[in-house]
């Protein structure tokens, strides 16, 4: 037996099935609101706390540039042995702070270089006592000097660096044509330089505009570097001269470097305290001065570029 059921919606029931729908759509558009609110309220307190956090982080970051300078500066600096070893140890050095506030990490690059063991030779494997400045890149045909030496060699082709290590720090490879005319034994420190064929005269307070061919602006720091200029006089054999040759070293610090496209400029050149810098900087390249060969070079000064990065709470 088959039987058909059919169900009539009276005017009712359609009120009673309208006023459902309203309480659902309600319901919907109250929980929308209320996410909302939720997501506006979360975003503002996350907004809160990284305001907060952004200087605490930024205090901290300097809490280690302080202690690092500090740290160095309690070695004495005629100890280069000793402040070579201590940049090494700060650099990747990691402090946590009490009550987990928070951490930095160190990163400590200096501009010399110094030998852990006897060096000589056509190949020198010599150490950056720490980790290598970023963005610092060396082209063919640069100068190595020894400390106290005036003797150099070009190395003839870009040095080959490695990845720093305790420790000795990061190693790099200087290869010349002809042998290097000293020995760097242990504890020997190097600086890096080119000879600029740019004669020029800088007053204090001047710009030093360097060649920039082959890219040779990328040794010096962007920033608050120093520089070693020698100036080298070389006088007749005899029996017209001596035959001697004389150098003088003289630091100077500038503000920043600027880059072209054929030249760098070393802006605002002063003379570092209690050094034989003197004004007008000359330089000369090949010239000759009373019938004296006179030459300048330029060097990396003894430059520390010191990068302090934190972490704040979790």
């Amino acid at each position: 037996m088959n039987a058909d059921k059919k169900i009539y919606l009276t005017g009712r029931d359609k009120q009673s099935g309208a006023t459902i729908i309203i309480i659902i759509i309600s319901l919907i558009v109250l929980t929308v609101i209320g996410v909302a609110i939720y997501s506006l309220t979360s975003t503002a307190t996350r907004g809160q706390v990284i305001a907060q956090g952004a200087p605490k982080a930024f205090y901290i970051a300097e809490s280690g540039i302080r202690i690092a300078i500090s740290e160095f500066r309690i070695v004495p600096q005629t100890d280069t042995v000793a402040r070579d070893n201590k940049i090494i140890s700060l650099q990747g050095l990691v402090i946590p702070l009490p009550n987990n506030q928070g951490q930095f990490l160190l990163d400590i690059s200096p501009d010399w270089v110094y030998a852990v063991t006897a060096q000589s030779g056509t190949t020198i494997n010599l150490y950056f006592p720490g980790s290598v400045r970023s963005g610092l890149t060396f082209p063919t045909g640069g100068i190595l000097k020894k400390k106290g030496y005036s003797t150099i060699r070009f190395f003839n082709s870009v040095p080959v660096m490695g990845s720093f290590s305790a420790p000795n720090g990061t190693p790099i490879r200087f290869t010349f044509a002809t042998a290097y005319p000293y020995t760097f034994n242990a504890g020997d420190e190097g600086y890096i330089g080119y000879a600029y064929n740019s004669p020029q005269t800088v007053n204090v307070g001047g710009n030093l505009v360097l060649d920039n061919t082959g890219g040779i602006a990328s040794i010096f720091p962007p920033e608050n570097g120093t520089i070693y200029v020698e100036h080298i006089a070389t006088y007749p054999l005899p029996p017209n001269g001596s035959g001697l040759t004389y150098t003088v070293m003289s630091q100077y610090t500038y503000d920043a470097r600027i880059v072209g496209s054929t030249t760098v400029t070393l802006t605002n050149i002063q003379a570092v305290p209690g050094t034989p810098a003197a004004f007008p900087l000359v330089i000369v390249f090949g010239g000759y001065v009373d019938n004296i060969a006179l030459t300048s070079r330029i060097y990396l000064g003894k430059t520390i570029a010191i990068q302090s990065t934190s972490t704040y709470g979790n």
